[in-house]
């Protein structure tokens, strides 16, 4: 009974001790800023749009290990996210880093592989994510999005848009303005889309299925596919399809994916 009285206090005395210096929490309140940065390692992020001139950002459940700061310049703040969870922490839930913001405020968020969701922003909104998804709503202005493997989500938004994805699915539903949208092996799908300006769709492997709010007449194409089928409209071809006389002008190229314009 001494030898295992002795070896279970061993034990616990090798373990780290949590608490003390530990930051378990993030909570800041920023007034008059023009523009908000986040630099993630693997953190969800998530913002909404919110009235008033102040922005709030908050991070509950900060684990062992990981430190959340900030840096505040030129009316800019940036938020890091420094360090890994200790192994005591790898299997709880990923933390989530909440912003409320101006809905006039530029965004420039980066993560790796934890997820964006934005809401109610216009401004300058850059987001890069390698594995996370990407999902926006009711957003608008200059739109950029990249992502390595995760989808992207775009509804209810007006602007510029320039959505890019490698393995990832890139959908829009209800968007209205300058369309610029490129995967490797993704699909790309929209729904009630509005075009303001020429457009251009590009996929390698995956397809491209768009339901455009426009006339179809008042619009050019120039659209072509390796190996898939082409449509717009009742024009259904092989390989290539070009015509049109409208103002603005829709490009699209696929390698093994179909395309569908209606």
């Amino acid at each position: 009974m001494k030898y295992a009285a002795a070896v279970v206090a061993l034990a616990l005395a090798a373990m780290p001790v949590c608490g003390g210096g530990q930051q378990e929490r993030f909570d800041r309140e920023y007034a008059d800023l023009r523009m908000v940065e986040v630099n993630s390692d693997s953190f969800n992020v998530e913002v909404r749009g919110t009235p008033g001139n102040t922005v709030r950002v908050t991070v509950d459940g900060i684990p062992d290990g990981v430190t959340v700061a900030d840096r505040v310049r030129r009316q800019a703040v940036t938020i890091h996210v420094q360090g890994r969870p200790s192994w005591f922490d790898r299997n709880s839930a990923t933390p989530v880093i909440r912003i409320e913001v101006p809905t006039g405020i530029d965004l420039d968020i980066e993560s790796a592989s934890g997820a964006i969701v934005t809401r109610g922003v216009q401004g300058h909104l850059a987001f890069r994510s390698a594995s996370g998804g990407v999902t926006l709503s009711d957003v608008g202005g200059d739109l950029q999005v990249r992502t390595a493997s995760g989808a992207v989500r775009v509804e209810q938004a007006v602007g510029s848009m320039m959505l890019q994805s490698a393995s990832g699915g890139v959908d829009m539903a209800r968007c209205q303005g300058i369309v610029a949208v490129q995967t490797a092996s993704g699909h790309i799908r929209a729904r009630e889309l509005r075009l303001t300006a020429d457009a251009r769709f590009e996929s390698s492997s995956g397809g491209i299925d768009v339901d455009l709010v426009n006339d179809l007449s008042d619009l050019t194409y120039r659209l072509t596919s390796s190996s898939g089928r082409i449509r717009f409209g009742d024009i259904e071809a092989g390989n290539h399809l070009t015509g049109g006389s409208g103002r603005f002008l829709i490009e699209a190229r696929t390698a093994s994916g179909a395309q569908t314009f209606r």
